[in-house]
């Protein structure tokens, strides 16, 4: 079901008004995205055994970004652009920092 189809049948049942309709084309259209970003995120965590940090990264990041108030992309594709660069970075320090304790073990 699309989006625009689901804020139809809300605007329908009259659960929402004609001027909301947009509103909620948007807010489902973020919820969608939020929830593959999520997904993705989580099974690189799976695929690359780091699914505690990736949990602990979540919490933090989603704690930061709610409470900072931050960077506002023009677009949302940006925004989530964004989002998954600054992940990539994370899993980069991860990666990383296991190497150096895999380094630091093995030398001391």
């Amino acid at each position: 079901m699309k989006d625009k189809e689901l804020a139809k049948i809300l605007y329908d049942e009259k659960v929402i008004k004609k001027s909301e309709i947009e509103v909620c084309n948007y807010g489902f259209l973020i919820l969608k995205m939020k929830i593959f970003h999520t997904i993705i995120i989580i099974l690189m965590g799976i695929l690359t055994k780091n699914l505690l940090q990736v949990c602990a990264f979540f919490l933090v990041y989603d704690l930061l970004r709610k409470n900072s108030g931050g960077y506002h992309a023009k677009s949302i594709w940006h925004c989530y652009l964004l989002t998954f660069g600054i992940t990539g970075i994370f899993f980069t320090f991860i990666f990383a920092f296991q190497k150096l304790l895999m380094y630091v073990r093995f030398y001391y």
